[in-house]
């Protein structure tokens, strides 16, 4: 090995503990602190979170529990109905070897939330058998809801991650999603409003009065209650087949006296399949 190649190692090594040095970068295990925390009533929710799966989930206690390297133990805020969670990275820059799952799981004896905000970085969020409604932003993650039944809105952001809502009741439900397969079955909603830049959306028992999703590449595949009659639809597909019920072709759209129910739907790259259960 010549000098300079020899150099050129040691300065390289050089550099990389001065940045370690400096609190530029951690490397190695983390072992993950488990805890509980009782908190009282609360009418509003907010958690913001870098790296833990967020659970939400009925029992017969209101408690936060959680599983998260120490650096990540969730700063919990009380105040007027509002309960806040704070886990987020700060300071140096660690990467880490853990081979237990992290999340912050919330559990509430209340039937409703007026008001859900999750913000989650990375990490999977799952919500069951609670009625609630808010907001839900992901940049990386899962997102599950299943069993809310409060009759109101609910928004979802995901930059990358699977969406799937089942057994639900809406006021409204808006999803936009970047990249990620979207799977609804048994929801029900006063308006739905879908869009999707990758990934395939499909949906079992969807009751909605108004159907809007906008598609760039994937396909649409939707059972929709009732039967074509009650529904005024407006599909195209730029590249892409259309079939609704026994009917297919480029592009369907229906006249104007055929149903209250409106169903839209623009798909640049993917099929459009729609059939009706009555």
């Amino acid at each position: 090995m010549s000098a300079k190649k020899v150099i050129g190692i040691i300065a390289g090594s050089v550099a990389l503990l001065a940045a370690a040095g400096a609190g530029l970068w951690v490397y190695g295990y983390e072992e993950p602190k488990n805890g509980s925390v009782s908190i009282s009533e609360f009418s509003e929710l907010s958690v913001d979170a870098t790296s833990a799966d967020i659970i939400l989930k009925k029992g017969s206690e209101n408690k936060v529990s959680y599983q998260v390297p120490e650096r990540l133990i969730p700063e919990i805020k009380e105040e007027n109905g509002k309960l806040t969670l704070t886990s987020k990275q700060k300071g140096r820059k660690h990467i880490n070897f853990c081979f237990k799952r992290t999340y912050i799981e919330i559990t509430m004896t209340e039937e409703a939330l007026e008001a859900a905000n999750i913000h989650v970085t990375s990490g999977d969020v799952k919500i069951s058998g609670i009625d609630w409604a808010g907001s839900i932003k992901a940049t990386s993650g899962d997102i599950w809801v299943s069993g809310s039944e409060s009759g109101g809105d609910l928004d979802i952001k995901a930059t990358s991650g699977d969406l799937k809502i089942e057994n639900c009741v809406f006021g409204r439900l808006t999803c936009n999603q970047t990249s990620g397969d979207a799977k609804l079955s048994n929801v029900q909603s006063g308006s739905v409003s879908m869009s999707s830049t990758s990934g395939d959306v499909s949906a079992s028992k969807l009751d909605a009065d108004e159907i809007s999703m906008k598609s760039t590449s994937g396909d649409a595949d939707m059972t929709l209650t009732g039967k074509e009659s009650d529904y005024k639809l407006n599909l195209s597909a730029t590249s892409g087949d259309i079939k609704v019920g026994n009917h297919k072709g480029s592009r369907y759209q229906s006249g104007e006296g055929q149903g209250t129910r409106s169903v839209e739907v623009h798909a640049t790259s993917g099929d459009i399949i729609i059939r009706f259960a009555e």
